[in-house]
């Protein structure tokens, strides 16, 4: 199995990138990187780790190697909201969404770069980056302050860095409509 299909033509995640390396110099057959054995089980067995565990070092990794809790064409997306938010939603820019915390995990919605509606939980204390942590007193804190704000902030900067822009107004008004409408035809 090359690499590539191992990891469902995401790239490789940095954390792994040392592994995928060793496989591609000793694993090559023709034009792909084979996964052999125990090494293509050892790198499963550490993809699978980093997911699981929550040691991702970035949210560019984490969402690499998350499943989308939602992901639709807009041709489904189409099919399952009235016309008139359709149209709303086709005239939101490639890269809009909308970030809401919700409990301890973020809930963003934005449309990709195909023009499909996704919809991804992300928990930040599965991220090193964010260096979350319970306090003592049961308080949020990241990097020592105490203001939960302050990793909404984190992840809508890593997330520009993306090229998905939380601040988008348009999509801040139609994606969460879309989200619900969709919400409502799974019920």
């Amino acid at each position: 199995m090359a690499i590539r299909d191992f990891f469902s033509s995401r790239s490789v995640p940095k954390e792994l990138r040392g592994d995928a390396k060793e496989i591609n110099e000793e694993g090559y057959d023709g034009q792909a990187a084979v996964l052999i054995g125990k090494k293509g089980r050892d790198l499963k067995r550490k993809y699978d780790s980093l997911q699981e565990e929550g040691r991702t070092t970035d949210l560019e990794t984490y969402m690499g190697l998350s499943e989308p809790d939602l992901s639709l064409t807009s041709d489904v997306v189409r099919k399952l909201i009235p016309p008139e938010l359709f149209e709303k939603f086709e005239q939101t820019k490639i890269g809009g969404a909308q970030l809401t915390p919700e409990g301890d995990k973020f809930v963003l919605c934005y449309k990709n770069r195909d023009g499909s509606f996704v919809k991804v939980v992300i928990d930040p204390r599965k991220i090193k980056r964010y260096n979350l942590i319970i306090s003592e007193r049961g308080v949020l804190a990241w990097n020592g302050h105490r203001d939960p704000g302050s990793i909404t902030s984190a992840i809508s900067q890593d997330l520009r860095e993306l090229e998905i822009d939380d601040r988008d107004v348009q999509a801040s008004l139609v994606l969460p409509s879309v989200d619900f409408e969709i919400s409502k035809k799974a019920i």
